[in-house]
């Protein structure tokens, strides 16, 4: 039950592999009152959803709720611009009705050039997919609202849900030989490390003098790069399976919507801001597989 001094902190999507974290998470600030909703509860494409935000009247709105099925955007263009776009709008008018900061999350995906140098909030976006786009208007939904956090992240993965590293668990499990793409370059995110930092984020907010500063767009990924061929190659290194690699391309892979090639992001930004200290990729999967770990026991 909420007291009076409790801020209200409102998660949407709670059921994702980043909503499951941030309900770990949150055990560690019991200063916070946490709403987690459901899409039963919260269904983000439904412009309902304004009055019920409205009426519960959250201090923060953390939306995680998203239509993340890269592939199969490209033929469901509706459900994808209602997920990642209109879903947007109707939250950030709830939080400007009220007040709220709206933390939203976003996708490397949206840069999609290939800098190869790392990637930094000021470069322009060049959306390539369906999913990409909608995520790209997702943000200038948000961005029209001062009271915001953006937050681009890569290649996010969790002992929750489906993700890569579940799935290379689970092949390593039953397969000798597995052939995997070698020449995209990104950082892979535990999704507990992102958890913590949004938490943190909304700690450093609330104790600011000057909040307006703070707000913005924001890259967010483990520190280090690597590629999808290396990092299943460390999965199976830290999981003690033995699995044949080899590698192939994403235009061999040829896969329905386009990738970028390069998802190496600054992330010196936060970092200045809010004064986080970011784990490596490798030192985040080691603490996921003993998650994944105990799950089976």
């Amino acid at each position: 039950m909420k007291t009076d001094q409790q801020k209200m902190i409102l998660i949407t999507g709670s059921n994702g592999q980043l909503g499951k974290e941030l309900q770990v998470v949150s055990l560690k600030y019991p200063e916070y009152h946490f709403i987690f909703g459901t899409r039963t509860d919260y269904n983000v494409g439904n412009k309902d959803i304004i009055d019920k935000v409205v009426a519960l009247r959250p201090n923060y709105i953390i939306n995680c709720a998203a239509y993340t099925a890269v592939d199969k955007a490209e033929g469901e263009v509706n459900e994808s611009f209602a997920a990642n776009a209109d879903a947007c709008k109707w939250l950030t008018e709830a939080a400007q009705n009220i007040g709220a900061c709206i933390i939203h999350i976003s996708s490397d995906y949206v840069y999609h050039i290939e800098k190869w140098g790392v990637l930094s909030e000021s470069d322009v976006p060049n959306p390539q997919s369906v999913y990409s786009t909608s995520k790209y208007k997702g943000e200038e939904y948000v961005r029209n609202y001062p009271k915001h956090i953006i937050l681009r992240t890569s290649w996010v993965y969790s002992a929750y849900g489906n993700n890569f590293v579940k799935t290379m668990l689970k092949l390593g499990n039953i397969k000798n030989e597995l052939t995997i793409v070698h020449d995209q370059i990104g950082a892979p995110t535990y999704a507990a490390d992102l958890a913590t930092a949004i938490l943190q984020i909304i700690d450093q907010i609330e104790n600011s003098n000057k909040q307006d500063d703070l707000y913005g767009t924001y890259n967010y990924s483990n520190e280090g790069a690597i590629s999808w061929l290396d990092f299943a190659a460390a999965i199976f290194e830290e999981a003690d399976l033995k699995v044949t690699l080899s590698p192939t391309t994403t235009a061999l892979y040829n896969a329905p919507a386009p990738r970028p090639l390069w998802s190496v992001m600054s992330k010196s930004k936060i970092k200045n801001a809010f004064k986080l200290d970011i784990p490596h990729w490798r030192d985040g999967l080691r603490r996921c597989l003993i998650v994944v770990a105990n799950q089976s026991l």
